[in-house]
């Protein structure tokens, strides 16, 4: 077997390791975001809810600019909690934990599948060829699946890209 085949093989499955590396911090990164917006809803909505009744008989409150305070928190809850509805945070957040989880064991697989080669520089080209292009099936299939999100911005990316970068420098495949 030509030895250009190996490389092509070793190339073509970095690349799609690179890009499932990318996909997976990318989903974490975005988790993040719709975490920190659904759990501030949450506490925010929480606090004016229980807090209402709480501080409707206490004496500060009666205080005009208390009472002004108040009614900015309790008005933001309530926008919050029905952007959270309106923009499906929950169902955002486990669109992207499984994207999260479907790129991150991909991530795994092609790492294993490469420290493989790596043991072993004179494996089957036939045999790993297609090994190979199963998991090119399921990255595709998982590239289908990510979620359309206006928090996907190119500065995220960017972040995802030199989180990506850092983890490779690390490891023993470089």
């Amino acid at each position: 077997m030509p030895t250009g085949s190996r490389d092509e093989i070793w190339k073509a499955a970095y690349q799609t390791m690179y890009e499932s590396g990318y996909n997976e911090l990318f989903a974490e990164n975005i988790m993040v975001k719709w975490q920190q917006f659904n759990d501030g809803t949450k506490v925010l909505v929480a606090v004016t809810t229980a807090g209402s009744s709480t501080a409707a008989g206490l004496a500060i409150w009666s205080q005009p600019v208390f009472k002004q305070i108040w009614i900015v928190l309790a008005a933001a809850g309530v926008v919050f909690a029905l952007a959270s509805t309106a923009l499906r945070a929950p169902d955002r957040l486990k669109s992207w934990a499984n994207s999260k989880l479907e790129f991150g064991a991909l991530y795994v697989e092609l790492e294993t599948f490469m420290f493989r080669m790596k043991i072993d520089p004179e494996f089957s080209v036939t045999e790993f060829g297609k090994e190979f292009e199963s998991y090119r099936t399921r990255y595709g299939a998982a590239r289908q699946r990510i979620p359309n999100d206006w928090l996907a911005t190119d500065k995220l990316g960017n972040r995802s890209q030199d989180d990506l970068n850092k983890r490779i420098k690390r490891s023993t495949l470089s």
